[in-house]
């Protein structure tokens, strides 16, 4: 199942995502997740609930996390998250991305990973942990709406090597990214137009940084059942020249 750690992906619906993609970081433009995952999920169970009619959302997983070499007395990995809903509450497993207007949510969450006594880099009795805060919001503008979100994670001994970045196992690291979107209601054509932006940076302790800029827009011809979209996005990376990465998406979904 997922891990019930960050926002973006975590616990927001991939068919429903403000970017045409999921944050670098996170397993999105040929990037790989940050942390332990199998396909970005993990065998485990999960407990979850919406108390005071939503406005609060807790999720707390109990799973297996690295089961290799790397941790020999078979420790469990503990992940757990709490939201606070200030404006109309979010009771589903999964959040959309963008609500294009239909909804007024301000949320502020946190999340915390954890599994002890590895071996990582070929030293052992490391323990690793990942703690996030993230905050989203999204809100109509007149007959439009504007959508915006940002999320800092902090890692200390990192599990694993990513994609396009410094961070190798036993690595500590911060992650930060913020994307926003403004969706205009008036139709262009048949569909409606959203134009976005994101902006997101990896900082490994005593290595270079990676930056990746990313802009698009969706052009919405049925909601998050049908649209395309066009996704622009610029990699800073030290052992290569800038990378630019174009994608052009066409989503349908039922």
């Amino acid at each position: 199942m997922y891990v019930p750690l960050t926002r973006n992906y975590g616990t927001t619906s991939t068919k429903a995502l403000l970017t045409t993609d999921l944050s670098f970081m996170q397993g999105g433009i040929r990037g790989g997740i940050f942390y332990t995952s199998k396909v970005g999920r993990d065998d485990g169970v999960t407990i979850w609930g919406n108390p005071f009619d939503g406005r609060l959302q807790y999720r707390l997983m109990v799973s297996e996390g690295m089961e290799d070499i790397s941790n020999p007395n078979d420790q469990l990995r503990f992940v757990g998250r709490v939201v606070v809903n200030l404006l109309e509450p979010e009771k589903e497993w999964f959040n959309q991305g963008t609500y294009l207007g239909k909804k007024k949510v301000l949320s502020f969450g946190v999340g915390l990973d954890k599994q002890n006594n590895l071996t990582l880099n070929n030293l052992p009795g490391q323990d690793n942990t990942a703690w996030t805060i993230d905050g989203f919001f999204d809100h109509p503008v007149a007959k439009d709406a504007v959508t915006v979100e940002s999320a800092y994670i902090h890692i200390r001994n990192s599990t694993q090597a990513n994609t396009f970045t410094n961070l190798a196992p036993g690595d500590n690291a911060g992650l930060f990214y913020i994307q926003a979107g403004y969706y205009f209601s008036t139709p262009i054509g048949i569909g409606n137009l959203q134009p976005y932006l994101r902006y997101e940076n990896v900082s490994v302790e005593q290595k270079n940084e990676t930056s990746f800029l990313s802009g698009g827009f969706n052009y919405y011809l049925r909601g998050h059942n049908a649209k395309f979209s066009i996704d622009y996005t610029i990699v800073d990376y030290v052992k290569m020249n800038n990378q630019s990465i174009m994608t052009l998406q066409l989503a349908v979904g039922i």
